[in-house]
């Protein structure tokens, strides 16, 4: 029995992360973790370079009969999404339990300058990547997900934002809009697909050296001051993520929600 009691809530249950990135990525944590306690779950990334990293972590894991690893994925292209929901369907069967969105992205112009200097164009790419994106996986994903004429459990979605969606993040730039969108969309979908048994919530983690986390300026700065401030120091981030997305797979009466494992920084003034 693992704590949280993982082993019971995660056993055979079908699942999809999208956005692994490398073995410190958010995504692989709590991918790791569900596979570890008797998940199946497909792994999406964006390039066959990643997915070749991807399969290195796979083979390497205790538990890798679990991973299914997919074909790469750019959200931004609707084939793609579909070639990657038809391999979730393919190998789940017709259903998928719990879904992971762990999609982020602005151009470097715009994660380097202002707001005030950010263009149009990045703009709209880093809300169609980090936010729409979203909305066009679940949509893609909707018959696999649908638990209208289910007795058992509902299904679950899961997007990962950041504090810098409701506050000024100065190293933010671009991308605290792009998440208070992605917040807004996850908000809208829990409303939307409520009849269909489907929850939406948002898991909000602190700064984390990852992959990502390398487009932010003076990204260390920023984790350093979050740190200090944050009431619980020295949190394992990466392990309290993964038992809150466990946490909300199961959770049969939380949609809607964001989720802010943080270490109490956004409780202090």
């Amino acid at each position: 029995q693992s704590t949280w009691g993982h082993s019971i809530r995660m056993l055979g249950k079908r699942c999809l992360v999208v956005g692994v990135s490398s073995a410190k990525s958010i995504a692989w944590a709590i991918a790791s973790a569900w596979a570890q306690e008797g998940a199946r779950v497909v792994l999406a990334c964006q390039t066959s370079r990643l997915g070749g990293s991807i399969q290195n972590l796979i083979n390497a894991h205790p538990q890798k009969s679990n991973f299914l690893l997919a074909p790469p994925c750019d959200v931004s292209n609707d084939i793609d999404i579909t070639n990657l929901i038809d391999f979730v369907d393919s190998s789940f069967g017709h259903q998928l339990d719990s879904f992971v969105h762990s999609i982020a992205f602005a151009p470097n112009t715009a994660m380097k300058g202002s707001l005030l200097n950010t263009s149009r164009q990045d703009f709209a790419l880093a809300h169609e990547i980090s936010a729409f994106s979203y909305i066009a996986l679940v949509k893609a994903a909707l018959p696999l997900l649908d638990r209208t004429f289910s007795e058992g459990p509902s299904s679950s979605i899961t997007a990962l934002s950041f504090l810098g969606s409701t506050r000024a993040v100065e190293q933010y730039v671009t991308m605290g809009p792009a998440k208070a969108s992605l917040e807004a969309v996850s908000r809208g979908l829990a409303l939307e697909l409520a009849p269909y048994r489907i929850r939406s919530n948002i898991i909000s983690p602190p700064p984390i050296h990852t992959l990502a986390s390398r487009g932010i300026r003076d990204f260390h700065d920023l984790h350093r001051k979050f740190h200090e401030k944050a009431p619980l120091k020295n949190f394992d981030a990466l392990a309290e993520c993964s038992r809150c997305a466990t946490y909300l797979a199961n959770a049969e009466g939380v949609t809607g929600q964001v989720l802010l494992v943080d270490g109490g920084y956004s409780i202090v003034v």
